[in-house]
């Protein structure tokens, strides 16, 4: 009994080796999210590692007002002009050799630009010409 149980278990081992696996061979990363001005320039940074085709990497645009990306098959690329108080979320993607595709996503927040700062008024000019020393000037 007890040599039958080693076999099959023996069998069931190297049947468990042999099979594929499923699990993706590379990974991609969109980098942290940052935090914007109204008016900067927008980068996307990102990154792959493990067995890639590099041929497939591609930035896209989720979320957010539309920007156009200078290079979406490039790693690092340009993605336009913040505007204020908009959130905007950028996904990366890359075909793995094993044929699985990995995405990852990042979101960039925008500051909502500061209120103006209110106008001050004083009144009409006053020419009062020369004053001696002493005197009160009339307003």
């Amino acid at each position: 009994m007890r040599k039958l149980y080693t076999v099959c278990l023996l069998v069931i081992s190297q049947l468990f080796y042999w099979l594929p696996s499923n699990g993706q061979n590379c990974s991609v990363n969109a980098g942290v999210p940052i935090e914007f001005c109204p008016g900067e320039p927008m980068t996307l940074y990102g990154n792959v590692t493990g067995l890639f085709n590099g041929s497939t990497i591609n930035w896209t645009q989720i979320s957010g007002p539309a920007v156009v990306i200078t290079s979406p098959n490039s790693l690092t690329t340009a993605a336009g002009t913040a505007t204020g108080g908009a959130t905007y979320v950028f996904r990366i993607s890359s075909m793995c050799q094993d044929g699985i595709t990995s995405t990852n996503d990042v979101t960039y927040t925008v500051r909502t630009p500061p209120p103006a700062p209110p106008a001050a008024n004083a009144g009409v000019d006053i020419n009062a010409g020369c004053v001696p020393l002493g005197q009160s000037v009339p307003l």
